[in-house]
């Protein structure tokens, strides 16, 4: 599992308004996370 813990907290009870998420992340994928999310994306330039 890549997440541990992935929480939204809302402004209002229809929960329609994100306030903030808190993402706890497993360790073993903490340096893919920060070092590797962008190697599976394309890139262009204009």
């Amino acid at each position: 599992m890549f997440f541990k813990r992935f929480r939204i907290n809302y402004n209002d009870t229809k929960k329609t308004r994100v306030k903030s998420m808190e993402i706890q992340v497993n360790m073993p994928y903490f340096g893919y996370f920060l070092n590797f999310l962008n190697a599976n994306f394309t890139s262009s330039s204009f």
